[in-house]
């Protein structure tokens, strides 16, 4: 795909991994598009993720401390760092 330039957030404060793609373009693979990371990193096929999102989704946590809506997958809100249940 191209070469790994930065890691970022998105507005949702998830990981995005930023690159170079072949044609020289900058874009960002979301973190939960990314299988492994290592030397090389290796993401979902476009296959795999229109699979995924037409699943259905987990249920949201929110933060018992400031009640944003966090991912299902993450453990520390996005927003006040206060662990989630």
């Amino acid at each position: 795909m191209g070469k790994v330039k930065d890691l970022g957030y998105d507005p949702e404060g998830r990981i995005v991994i930023i690159y170079d793609n072949v044609q020289g373009v900058e874009e960002a693979v979301p973190s939960n598009q990314i299988l492994a990371i290592g030397d090389v990193i290796l993401v979902k096929t476009r296959e795999q993720a229109d699979v995924e999102a037409k699943a259905p989704h987990k249920t949201e946590k929110t933060c018992p401390k400031c009640g944003k809506a966090n991912a299902p997958d993450v453990r520390f809100c996005t927003a006040c760092g206060s662990r989630l249940e």
